[in-house]
């Protein structure tokens, strides 16, 4: 039987640094690095792929980034979290959508919310007599 590791990443309170709004900067950067037509071997592979291999990287890199929380380990984290905005950058690009209009998504959310959370999902109108309740077993 597996361990399961229980211990979990000490998270420092959240502060402003002065370097905070070049976040979007790299990855503006690396969007527009993107249309060069001198990419690394490895970019430009990816690059050329299809839609389907570029999705599968990128939820490859979120698990791996995920496992790394899991066992607490930080420095894992933060290197499956730079490969994981990679693909997901290589993946918006191919899909014609702009790091800015991502960031005005985010800012609608956080104006709507106080904070740029997933937005709630609506309900689907059920039919009468259909509902959970309605349900016999």
């Amino acid at each position: 039987m597996s361990k399961v590791v229980t211990r979990s990443l000490r998270v420092a309170s959240p502060t402003v640094v002065g370097d905070f709004e070049q976040v979007p900067d790299e990855i503006e950067r690396l969007f527009v690095a993107l249309g060069r037509s001198n990419l690394p071997p490895r970019t430009r592979k990816l690059s050329s792929a299809t839609v389907i291999k570029k999705a599968k990287k990128l939820v490859e890199e979120a698990s791996e980034m995920s496992f790394e929380a899991v066992f607490g380990r930080r420095r894992g984290v933060i290197e499956e979290s730079a490969d994981m905005i990679y693909h997901m950058v290589v993946l918006w690009r191919s899909c014609g959508v702009k790091p800015g209009e991502v960031w005005k998504e985010m800012h609608q959310r956080a104006d709507t919310l106080g904070v740029a959370e997933k937005l709630p999902k609506l309900k689907p109108k059920t039919k009468r007599g259909k509902g959970k309740a309605g349900r016999r077993g």
